[in-house]
């Protein structure tokens, strides 16, 4: 389930394809065993840069841009988010929440 200010988002997931589904679960994943307090977009990013087989590296590849230079800035970004102690629910940021109810607009 994914969680905003403590409420489960009413987002359908199997809306999704499946490789951002895996997305969404890795991010939510690595920021929860990096002690963030949620995840947001860098931790989408980083996970979809990351996945075997999705689409972002083989594009960012075929625009010429070195994912390993994308994926050393985000890495860098995410260790200076702050981080807690203590377990709950891994909730989804605001931003990362507007980028889906954007998406889901855009969709329809």
């Amino acid at each position: 389930m994914l969680y905003f200010l403590g409420e489960v988002l009413p987002m359908r997931l199997d809306k999704l394809t499946v490789k951002v589904q895996e997305a969404i679960m890795a991010a939510q994943g690595a920021a929860s065993e990096a002690g963030h307090a949620g995840f947001g977009p860098l931790h989408l990013l980083d996970a979809l840069l990351k996945q075997e087989g999705g689409l972002v590296a083989p594009l960012l590849e075929k625009v010429g841009i070195p994912r390993e230079r994308i994926v050393s800035v985000v890495e860098s970004e995410l260790g200076r988010l702050p981080t807690q102690s203590g377990g709950g629910g891994m909730a989804m940021d605001g931003e990362l929440n507007a980028v889906f109810v954007r998406a889901g607009r855009e969709a329809r």
